[in-house]
């Protein structure tokens, strides 16, 4: 089981859904056990809630970890970057490292 599966897992063991944007979850490929790490950490109320994703060439977006309700008032954790700019960068590097090359 992949790292990142096992913060889905534990996300659901606390029934908190996971919010993650499909581009941010493909980014993280190859990061899923630096990513786990302070997910979990936040999960348990410790360390910072954030992680610094490695974009190939393009430097790093700080994603940063909340914990809040839904609408329906679901307890929710979402991870989303930190800058307005993030998910686009995010998107482009990913749409290069799928390109054929």
């Amino acid at each position: 089981m992949s790292d990142q599966l096992m913060v889905e897992e534990v996300c659901e063991e606390r029934d908190i859904t996971l919010v993650i944007h499909p581009a941010i979850r493909n980014a993280l490929t190859g990061f899923e056990e630096e990513f786990s790490i302070p997910a979990a950490a936040f999960l348990q109320g410790e360390g910072r809630a954030a992680f610094f994703l490695p974009l190939q060439g393009e430097g790093d977006v700080k994603l940063v970890f909340s914990l809040r309700y839904s609408a329906g008032e679901h307890l929710i954790l979402r991870i989303d970057p930190a800058r307005p700019d993030g998910l686009p960068r995010i998107k482009e590097a990913v749409r290069k490292s799928e390109a054929p090359k």
